[in-house]
């Protein structure tokens, strides 16, 4: 596979995650930036986002289960309603992540609470 530029990837990201993590494996030193991107609710299940730099994207309603973040800078990125089951953020720069999660978090006990109540 020829190599791509963050466009492409970003395309291919989008399209087949099976083979963009075969790309990922064999250009595993290739820095990848997709500021700005638009990623709303796509299917990433899986994807392997190792050291990816990530800056005012968005991932509203993205399926983020089992996506691998190790290392990626992640900062002013919008998550709102995205699925998190399995995701892996060893040693990711992920400071405002971090506190959407911990909103979501608490906004889903509060939901939790409410539905006692009633």
């Amino acid at each position: 596979m020829n190599k791509l530029n963050n466009k492409e990837l970003l395309e291919l990201l989008k399209t087949d995650v099976k083979t963009f993590n075969l790309y990922r494996e064999e250009y595993a030193d290739q820095e990848i930036d997709f500021s700005n991107a638009n990623l709303e609710g796509v299917n990433l299940k899986g994807a392997n986002l190792k050291g990816v730099y990530f800056r005012w994207d968005s991932l509203k309603t993205a399926n983020l289960k089992g996506v691998d973040f190790t290392g990626s800078k992640i900062t002013f990125t919008y998550l709102q309603a995205s699925i998190f089951m399995g995701l892996f953020f060893i040693l990711a720069n992920y400071a405002q992540l971090l506190l959407y999660i911990v909103i979501l978090l608490l906004l889903y006990s509060c939901f939790l609470v409410i539905l006692k109540i009633f």
